[in-house]
């Protein structure tokens, strides 16, 4: 770390301890002459100076991380607030202000919109943990590692880092065991979590870092632009307009090797479920939505099941209304194994079998036989979406 991101540090630093504590003295000075700074490692605890005392020293900065084979995630991810369970109040989502380089505020929770300060880039360590690229390649980092409570809000995080240090490290943590479209809670390097203020929307003092298991936020990553080659993720379909079950996946039943009622959530036609499908009695809820992307020499992708050995099938190629329209037997790649997966410039997708129709959905069947109308474009229709929101498996 150079020492110019050292003294940038340091002062991020201080200014975020100096926040408190003038936070803070605003409500002593009506009942004593000392100043009560709020400690930046526990919010219930105070430390009272004496007034010469007003500025207090600063911290030293958390040392450089050297942690070795971290992989860059192609493309880029959105991060959506709350995730499904958010989705009766709306979504709103993370967004480096400026594109980064930027404190205090330095995340904001407003955007309704997937813009360029909306997109970040993931990178992740054989380790578990995971730093976050802001588009114009600035890390997203906590404030002295976290501990940040609500009233520092506005001083919890910073976008400055070029060179990033383990105040960049986050822990991605499951809250479900269904699937990673659920959503993820992010730890800080001190292990507390970052917790969107009021849930989201808020455009000030937007997050802060509090350990508090039972309050805490968890964020969806919807992926956008490129999908790599040998990357896990979840495919759901997208409900529009925007629900509580607009983040639907599909399930490999058994995790894969199946015919006919493969792709599904009971043993009748397939079936997409936003709940744990008991019919899953043999794969594990959270792995049983986890689909391998495989890219092939003409651009098209290969699906492959959690089970690693079978592949998605889209059956007679496609053109199937609903029914038993996929399965997953097949151990080899071949014509009706390909999908063309194309984002549509907005972080949503659509998926093209090899017949040329397109995969649609609702929240009980699959459609392989979804196509726009003459001269018009694809659409949600007769209640089938044919948008599907991707998500990487961290």
């Amino acid at each position: 770390m150079n020492t110019t991101t050292t003294v940038i540090k340091q002062t991020i630093a201080a200014a975020a301890t100096l926040a408190a504590g003038l936070q803070a003295s605003a409500f002593a000075a009506s009942t004593s002459h000392a100043l009560t700074i709020v400690d930046t490692k526990a919010a219930t605890s105070t430390t009272s100076l004496a007034a010469p005392d007003r500025i207090p020293p600063i911290p030293p900065p958390v040392g450089t991380v050297y942690m070795p084979n971290f992989t860059a995630y192609p493309g880029e991810v959105a991060l959506e607030i709350g995730g499904i369970e958010n989705g009766a109040r709306g979504k709103t989502y993370v967004t480096a202000v400026n594109g980064g380089a930027h404190f205090p505020d330095a995340l904001i929770s407003s955007s309704t919109t997937i813009g360029p300060d909306e997109r970040f880039q993931i990178e992740r360590s054989i380790f578990g943990k995971v730093r976050f690229k802001s588009a114009d390649g600035y890390y997203v980092a906590a404030v002295n590692g976290g501990a940040q409570p609500i009233q520092n809000a506005a001083y919890s995080m910073t976008t400055n880092e070029i060179t990033p240090d383990n105040d960049a490290l986050f822990t991605p943590t499951a809250p479900w065991d269904i699937a990673a479209s659920y959503g993820y809670t992010l730890q800080t390097y001190d292990n507390n979590y970052l917790i969107a203020t009021n849930g989201g929307n808020t455009a000030t003092g937007a997050f802060f870092t509090s350990y508090n298991p039972d309050g805490n936020t968890s964020y969806t990553f919807q992926h956008c632009g490129d999908l790599g080659t040998g990357f896990a993720y979840n495919i759901n379909v997208l409900m529009l307009p925007y629900t509580a079950e607009a983040y639907t996946p599909l399930y490999a039943a058994y995790g894969g090797g199946l015919n006919g009622n493969a792709v599904n959530g009971h043993e009748q036609p397939p079936v997409l479920t936003v709940y744990a499908p008991q019919d899953l009695r043999n794969t594990d809820l959270h792995t049983a939505a986890n689909f391998r992307f495989i890219r092939q020499t003409d651009g098209t992708y290969a699906l492959q099941t959690a089970d690693g050995v079978h592949y998605v099938t889209a059956a007679n190629g496609g053109g199937i209304e609903y029914g038993f329209t996929l399965h997953t037997d097949a151990t080899q790649v071949q014509a009706w194994e390909k999908f063309r997966i194309v984002d549509q410039g907005n972080c949503t997708y659509t998926i093209q079998a090899a017949d040329g129709y397109f995969l649609a959905a609702n929240t009980g069947d699959i459609s392989t036989e979804f196509s726009a109308p003459p001269g018009g474009i694809l659409t949600v229709a007769y209640g089938f979406s044919p948008f599907f929101v991707i998500t990487p498996v961290l």
